[in-house]
């Protein structure tokens, strides 16, 4: 299956490269269509496993020590010194390895290395997964982190002694076992179908009871049997052997001799279907490694990051033309694949944060929110552009639900909220996203956000006139991509100069009530709206003299004038205040209704 991805990808490769040496009309429909059928295939076969190498079809089987264990058949999780009755498969396989006798229960530790917890085997404890389904007649690859306490018991490579920490079940012909040997030495015990070839390679490094120890082995079939112990090759043995199919795994002990078992920590295993390649073998280890702050060698690693993002690393990376990788997911969510110039020593990992996957405005671009998560990029030497993809089923939905338009952000520092790379997702349907031809450097974070709508807040409000009045009105847009393409006003609009700007004018000579609508949509397609009723009455009704004393048009000086009047009425609201003067000159008195 992995020979078959990596074919496809060159394939897809290739055709990138002459995509646009190519003129003909049926050729690029041709090349159109093939380009939709990739980028499902990204999805169909994207990289899952550990380290973001193998998918359920090739990665057989993947027990992580903080991931789902559980104190009975799968209803309550494990806590601090809790039997071990299931330990989950991450695989996508369902093929969780189980102890459900009561007996030979495995412990469940808490904060045993780097802040994860670790299952205890104790010597005669052990856990057993399904058949993992792998034929004979090809390559196997089995990645484990243990810790062995001092007081081990050694055995050879040839015979049933000493302590198992990986062996089969039932006791059967086929062994692919990990062992201690040589007196402090691991050692891949292997023998076929035939009952012929037992033996093996054996590291030549000594066990450390101080720390744990991250140890590879596999078979490439009709080559060799090989074992790596922290990143490092160390011992191989020639391959003549006929098939061999790798038994169910019982994982902590020997299959039948009670006290045969690992007396130790494990955190991980890992089991694929074929023979991982060199740089598969380095990507691995560098997620583990970061993930458990384990020293491992130079050459094997590829992140430097694991102080802050240590969680769901994951790489793409080539050490030959027939040792690369160059599609790998972290977490499911962030995908990272098809890279322009994957040369020989170029590697790209990226691990997160582990923060939640929760929508924040702190730190984010001005119109933009952003996940809580995080990852960090590590290259070495350069990958050239990548495409990178998504997976948002798991995501909440977005702070404005009519503005689903999600963003990837790169920046060389942690702060999103200026000088951003702002780059918009292209749909895929299915909570898919992807966007093509992306370039980072080295230590830049990327983090996913989405766009936030635009705002209205229509003035004035309230909103009076008499009729023949004129009224200035504006939407007042503001956030979303802060570039707005659109003004439409909609509802009883007959009064406006136009409703298709952000502040027309408003007049009318008939009195009623005028519902309008203002939506804005910025140029990223985000609509925001905001409601006004515009109210418009009659001109008002002046007061009027009722009764003058005397009534006559003069008087002189220093004579009395009193008189009463009729109130004005209508307008948007009448006053009870008067003011008064004579000649129609000079200033206007107040007058106080019943003084002279």
């Amino acid at each position: 299956p992995d020979s078959l991805i990596s074919g496809i990808e060159n394939i897809v490769s290739y055709v990138n490269s002459v995509y646009g040496k190519l003129k003909e009309r049926s050729i690029r429909r041709l090349l159109l269509v093939a380009g939709c059928w990739v980028l499902i295939g990204s999805y169909i076969f994207a990289q899952t496993g550990p380290g973001g190498v193998g998918n359920n079809t090739s990665n057989r089987l993947w027990l992580k020590s903080d991931g789902n264990v559980y104190r009975d058949a799968g209803v309550n999780l494990a806590a601090e010194g809790d039997p071990v009755y299931r330990w989950t498969d991450y695989s996508g396989n369902n093929n969780n390895a189980n102890q459900i006798d009561g007996i030979h229960n495995p412990i469940y530790r808490t904060n045993i290395v780097n802040g994860s917890p670790a299952i205890e085997f104790t010597g005669d404890t052990y856990v057993d997964p399904g058949a993992l389904g792998i034929p004979g007649t090809g390559s196997f690859s089995i990645i484990t982190v243990v810790e062995v306490n001092s007081g081990y018991t050694a055995g050879t490579i040839t015979d049933d002694q000493g302590d198992y920490i990986i062996d089969r079940y039932p006791d059967n012909n086929e062994l692919t076992s990990l062992k201690i040997t040589n007196t402090d030495k691991f050692g891949f015990q292997k023998r076929d179908y035939n009952n012929t070839g037992l033996g093996g390679p054996v590291s030549s490094s000594s066990i450390n009871t101080a720390n744990f120890t991250l140890i590879d082995y596999m078979r490439a079939r009709g080559t060799a049997y090989k074992i790596f112990i922290n990143g490092a090759f160390e011992s191989s043995v020639a391959d003549a052997d006929g098939n061999l199919t790798p038994p169910v795994p019982r994982i902590g002990r020997h299959a039948v001799n009670a006290g045969n078992g690992l007396k130790g920590y494990m955190t991980e295993v890992i089991i694929y279907n074929y023979g991982i390649n060199s740089a598969q073998v380095n990507i691995i280890n560098s997620y583990l490694a970061a993930k458990y702050n384990l020293t491992i060698s130079a050459a094997a690693n590829k992140y430097a990051f694991r102080a802050t993002h240590k969680y769901d690393v994951a790489g793409i990376g080539r050490e030959d033309a027939s040792n690369f990788h160059n599609d790998a997911m972290s977490a499911g969510i962030l995908e990272i694949w098809n890279p322009s110039s994957l040369n020989d020593g170029d590697y790209l990992l990226f691990g997160h944060n582990n923060n939640s996957i929760a929508w924040t405005s702190t730190g984010a671009p001005t119109g933009i929110s952003k996940i809580l998560r995080e990852w960090r990029i590590d290259k070495t030497n350069d990958v050239g552009s990548v495409t990178f993809s998504m997976d948002l089923s798991t995501f909440p939905a977005p702070p404005d639900p009519i503005c689903s338009k999600y963003v990837l952000l790169i920046k060389n520092d942690g702060d999103f909220s200026t000088g951003a790379t702002i780059l918009d997702l292209i749909p895929d349907g299915g909570n898919r996203y992807h966007v093509n031809n992306v370039t980072n450097s080295d230590g830049d974070y990327v983090c996913i956000g989405v766009r936030r709508a635009p705002t209205a807040a229509i003035t004035p409000d309230p909103a009076q006139i008499c009729v023949g009045g004129i009224l200035n009105m504006n939407g007042n847009p503001m956030g979303g991509s802060g570039i707005y393409t659109s003004h439409l006003w909609t509802g009883n609009t007959s009064p406006l100069s136009s409703p298709i700007i952000q502040n027309p004018t408003f007049s009318t000579t008939t009195a009623n009530v005028y519902n309008l609508t203002y939506t804005v949509t910025d140029s990223k397609g985000c609509v925001g709206s905001d409601n006004i009723a515009v109210s418009v009455v009659a001109q008002p009704l002046g007061p009027i003299i009722n009764v003058k004393t005397p009534n006559v048009a003069s008087v002189c000086d220093g004579q009395l004038v009193s008189a009463t009047f009729n109130a004005g009425s209508g307008g948007i609201g009448c006053s009870d205040v008067y003011k008064y003067r004579f000649d129609g000159v000079g200033l206007w008195l107040s007058y106080t209704p019943g003084s002279n």
